[in-house]
C-alpha cells in the first residue's frame, strides 16, 4: 500500500489526498513497480519554498515545486520499497499559477504533484527532449486520475 505523509506548515486547508494517492499509484505503474511506494509531502508558502531554492539550487526565487530524492533509484528496486523522498510545494504558487493558467486549484495541485513525483523517479527538463519525455507522462496521468484543463 502506497503512503503520502504530509506536513501543512501554512494556513491553506490542503483536500487532495485521495487524489494525490492515485497519482502515486499512477506513477508507480508508469515506471513498472509495483512495489510500495512512500513519499512525503510538504505544503509551504512563497517566502519557504524561495529559501529552500536558493540553498538548494541557487535560484533566488520562489518557484512551485521542488523535489528532494532520498536514496538511489537502483537501491529503491533492490530492497522493494520506493521511499522516494520529499515534495515541497508553495500553496501560494499553486494559486497564482491557477489564475495565470485560467484552471481549476484540482488541476494545478494535480499537476505539479506529478511533475514532483516524475523529478523523484529521476527525470528531468534541462533539455527540450527531457521535457516533453517529462510531460508527456505527466498528461497521460492527468487523463488517468480525469483531471483536465477545467
Amino acid at each position: 500500500m502506497n503512503k503520502i505523509l504530509i506536513t501543512n506548515k501554512t494556513k491553506y486547508k490542503f483536500k487532495h489526498k485521495k487524489l494525490f494517492k492515485k497519482i502515486v499509484k499512477y506513477v508507480g505503474e508508469e515506471f513498472q513497480t509495483d512495489s510500495t511506494i512512500e513519499v512525503s509531502l510538504i505544503i509551504v508558502d512563497n517566502l519557504m519554498i524561495k529559501e529552500l531554492n536558493k540553498k538548494y539550487r541557487e535560484k533566488d526565487y520562489a518557484t512551485d515545486v521542488l523535489s528532494f530524492p532520498q536514496g538511489a533509484i537502483e537501491l529503491r528496486k533492490q530492497i522493494g520499497y520506493y521511499l522516494m523522498g520529499d515534495i515541497y510545494i508553495s500553496w501560494e504558487k499553486i494559486i497564482e499559477q491557477t489564475k495565470m493558467f485560467g484552471h481549476s486549484e484540482k488541476r494545478e495541485w494535480s499537476y505539479i504533484f506529478t511533475h514532483g513525483m516524475l523529478h523523484l523517479f529521476g527525470l528531468d527538463h534541462i533539455i527540450k527532449e527531457e521535457e516533453d519525455y517529462m510531460n508527456s507522462i505527466a498528461y497521460k496521468i492527468m487523463e488517468k486520475i480525469k483531471v483536465g484543463r477545467q
